[in-house]
């Protein structure tokens, strides 16, 4: 009797313990449903089960939403059709929309101009480029179609009046680097020979294209004193490639080689003068270059530019290199992801070259990253792709909170 009576006591005081831990931890539950969290985080799943969906380009609109470039397998082509996703300031769905089957082949970037945004798409039937435009709200329209094939790249142009476009010309062999206006007119171009080596480069371009393989390092941009460069095939090689519009076909733009698609530099910013930041990658392996010296107007080898080796990323790893401003501090981000399917931040102090900190977004499932962006209140969205159960592909985002990229940078 002793015996039952001390068990039922000992049950008694049980309770009570698990009773009182069960409100605390509610209260404390309640407290955090309230609280705004500092690193939001979504996965915008999809009634389309068996269709997939990445992330290609991310901005930020002006009422804090975000407006999501991405792309999807359509039945009717090799190329992925067009998605754009839109997102309210939480991150929280609003709406989206797959264009018809006949606009693929999204590229890379989305590039704001005043409150409206361009991309660059490819038309299924001829294989012309398409420049589009996207209002606030998601709303798509085409501008022009351009008589180009096979674009792989975009950048904005030198001083936001227009865009440059990198395009493989398949009849003439050639990467081609047009700069067009906002009206979808070629104002410049000029073609680089690919020539005929060793190696068939078709295969590994319509990889790409057609995303049925590597995704190509491939650039456009220019320096702060008007040269121009582009990471494309040149001489049959993934080479880094400086010229100027209408320069004399006798003259030899200067030239980063690369080695076939096998080594070749995969992300690069340019800083002053000769001074640039970049990463590389050589048959399987990355590395990082926060500051180096790059002639433009010389011959040289990216297996010549060493840099720190960083063994964590995937071999051959898609990099994205922008410079951001973090409470008037210049800061290299670097964003990549790593053998644990990991998207990973490396912040750089752009006037050191020193590495500031580290952060890794996603668990539980794999991610890849998409791009990121700064957003209005000084923090950072980034997007990815992420496999719910293991085997959908679905876009995911994450909002950095201005003090969550203050941590980053902190030493």
């Amino acid at each position: 009797m002793k015996n039952q009576l001390k068990l039922t006591i000992a049950f008694q005081s049980l309770a009570l313990l698990l009773g009182a831990l069960c409100l605390l931890v509610s209260c404390d539950i309640q407290e955090n449903n309230d609280a705004e969290p500092e690193t939001l985080v979504r996965i915008f799943d999809n009634d389309r089960f068996n269709q997939g969906f990445i992330p290609i380009d991310v901005k930020q609109t002006s009422d804090g939403g975000y407006l999501i470039l991405g792309g999807s397998r359509v039945d009717s082509s090799d190329f992925m059709g067009v998605y754009v996703l839109r997102a309210d300031a939480e991150g929280n769905f609003v709406s989206d929309r797959l264009l018809p089957q006949s606009f693929v082949n999204p590229l890379y970037n989305l590039i704001q101009v005043g409150q409206e945004y361009y991309f660059f798409c490819m038309n299924n039937s001829n294989l012309n480029t398409r420049l589009m435009r996207i209002d606030e709200a998601g709303q798509v329209n085409e501008v022009s179609e351009l008589p180009f094939s096979y674009p792989l790249y975009a950048s904005p142009d030198q001083g936001a009046n227009g865009f440059i476009l990198l395009q493989y010309d398949r009849d003439a062999l050639e990467t081609v680097v047009h700069r067009i206006d906002l009206t979808g007119n070629a104002t410049s171009s000029q073609g680089f020979e690919i020539g005929v080596g060793d190696f068939n480069v078709e295969i590994p371009i319509f990889n790409h294209l057609t995303r049925r393989g590597r995704q190509l390092p491939f650039l456009t941009g220019f320096t702060d004193n008007g040269t121009y460069f582009f990471n494309g095939f040149y001489n049959y090689t993934l080479s880094l490639v400086f010229f100027n519009f209408g320069s004399n076909e006798d003259v030899e733009p200067g030239v980063v080689q690369g080695f076939r698609d096998e080594r070749a530099i995969s992300a690069l910013v340019h800083l002053s003068g000769t001074s640039f930041a970049l990463s590389r990658y050589s048959f399987g392996s990355n590395f990082i270059l926060p500051q180096v010296s790059l002639d433009p107007a010389g011959i040289s080898s990216s297996k010549d530019l060493l840099g720190n080796p960083f063994p964590e990323l995937v071999p051959d790893a898609r990099i994205l290199l922008k410079r951001v401003d973090v409470n008037g501090q210049p800061i290299l981000l670097y964003a990549s992801e790593t053998r644990a399917k990991q998207i990973i931040l490396l912040a750089y102090d752009a006037a050191t070259g020193a590495l500031l900190n580290t952060r890794r977004l996603g668990f539980s499932n794999p991610y890849e990253i998409g791009s990121f962006s700064a957003t209005q209140d000084g923090g950072l969205v980034v997007v990815g792709t992420t496999f719910v159960a293991g085997r959908f592909p679905r876009i995911c985002l994450f909002k950095l909170s201005p003090e969550d990229l203050q941590d980053l940078v902190a030493q």
